[in-house]
């Protein structure tokens, strides 16, 4: 177990600096992680600003990744910070998984989330994975570390739906406190099972639903089909 004398050396990847990953990387900077490394591709849209709060008008137009690592240094300057400007892919989150403890994937694209989710089998770790989209949102914990047993998000999806098929905040909108909400408890979520604290995301879909506000949680059994049970990166 990871205790609270050593968070400060546990290093984790943000997946998607956008409404999610922003405030996931904000609770991890103070959380006390030690690293933090930022992927995105993007720049910073007036359109972001109203759920992407830790970017100014000043930063639109400036890549995600360097504007956040600004902000996040200045709240924790004893944090080390990485950005890399580029798409995340399989290759990339095999890298990462290697390189960290933990990947925090937060992006607008559900098939991202699978991928991030097949690092993490791959390379025994552990993947919190978040996505909202209107006033939902909902998160999972992937520990596929060797002694846990725990489900993937394929257990749960599969190979997920036609890409064609699914919508993104840009075309189905989001509500901000939503994204803020969830992110914050995708990253906490994230922390605690890498300490190995019992969390209720861990091998389950949570699921908050913004217009009561609630929280449910679905527990998801580990698939005998799945890649994650057969040794998929063993």
């Amino acid at each position: 177990m990871v205790g609270p004398s050593t968070r400060a050396q546990l290093r984790v990847a943000v997946i998607g600096c956008g409404g999610l990953g922003v405030p996931a990387a904000w609770t991890l900077a103070l959380d006390c992680v030690g690293q933090i490394t930022l992927v995105d591709a993007d720049v910073v849209d007036e359109s972001n600003l109203h759920r992407q709060v830790l970017y100014s008008v000043a930063d639109i137009g400036k890549p995600k990744v360097h504007a956040l690592a600004a902000r996040l240094r200045a709240m924790a300057p004893a944090l080390r910070i990485h950005a890399i400007e580029r798409h995340a892919d399989a290759s990339l989150l095999d890298d990462l998984a290697r390189e960290h403890d933990g990947l925090m994937e937060g992006s607008d694209d559900g098939m991202l989330k699978l991928a991030a989710s097949d690092a993490a089998v791959r390379g025994g770790r552990v993947a919190s994975i978040a996505a909202a989209i209107g006033r939902m949102g909902q998160l999972f914990v992937v520990d596929a570390r060797a002694d846990s047993r725990g489900a993937c998000y394929r257990c749960l999806f599969e190979d997920g739906p036609d890409p064609a098929l699914l919508q993104t905040c840009a075309v189905a909108g989001v509500l901000g406190a939503v994204t803020g909400l969830v992110g914050s408890l995708a990253a906490r979520s994230l922390v605690r099972v890498l300490e190995g604290r019992e969390d209720p995301a861990r091998s389950a879909l949570c699921i908050y639903e913004g217009y009561v506000p609630r929280m449910r949680r679905v527990g998801v059994e580990r698939d005998p089909r799945c890649s994650c049970s057969l040794g998929h990166g063993a």
